[in-house]
């Protein structure tokens, strides 16, 4: 199980520490009867040292901690690439939407969460993060019917739960098809969404951002 995880971790080559962390734990759990069994000494008879244990197994289970905990600690410090990259927008979430309902519209789903729990705001779409897009896109262009009806559904979570604050991701989205395209093309290519962002004015932007609140303010 530790090398599962393990091997899930370097593959992927994302760096999550739900996966290096239960490796950490599984060899753990493998590691101490293994080192508790090698204080035993044989009544009768030379000292047992047995070469798989000693050579093998346990410098294979010592392994997840090698590789562990520096990547546990990178990532508590920031310097991986993961949800600490949105610390800034960590920071203009709180100060100006803790605690409002709110849409992050984004293909990378690294910004999102857990930063609204840390904001301590309000998620009010289906979708955590319009990850699934840059691939639709890709197998059938902007007119691809899923991507369609992932973008009414997302306008249909704006007019049904009228989130206090819409933000629009202005990055490109890279895909096969000799090109790129804009998520805030794609949103103006479907009228419903336009409907939909029809009640929002925009407020703000940050440097990747258009920041849109709702144009009647619940309170």
């Amino acid at each position: 199980m530790a090398w599962g995880f393990l091997a899930a971790y370097l593959i992927q080559g994302k760096g999550l520490p739900y996966q290096i962390m239960p490796a950490m734990v599984f060899a753990c759990l493998a590691l101490a009867p293994s080192l508790a069994a090698g204080g035993a000494e044989p009544e009768v008879g030379p000292p047992a040292r047995p070469f798989f244990r000693d050579k093998v197994l346990i410098p294979m289970l010592v392994a997840p901690f090698l590789i562990g905990w520096p990547a546990l600690w990178t990532h508590a410090t920031g310097s991986f690439r993961s949800v600490f990259e949105s610390r800034p927008l960590l920071k203009y979430v709180k100060e100006n939407y803790a605690g409002r309902p709110m849409v992050i519209a984004t293909t990378d789903f690294t910004i999102p969460f857990p930063m609204m729990t840390y904001a301590g705001a309000e998620w009010a779409s289906r979708f955590p993060a319009l990850w699934m897009l840059p691939t639709l896109v890709a197998n059938g262009g902007q007119n691809n019917p899923t991507v369609t009806r992932v973008i009414a559904a997302l306008a249909e979570d704006l007019s049904r739960n009228a989130p206090f604050v819409v933000f629009i991701d202005r990055t490109s989205i890279i895909h096969g098809m000799g090109g790129t395209v804009l998520l805030s093309n794609i949103f103006a290519g479907d009228p419903r969404f336009m409907k939909a962002l029809a009640a929002y004015r925009k407020a703000d932007e940050t440097p990747r951002f258009n920041i849109y609140e709702l144009r009647h303010n619940p309170g």
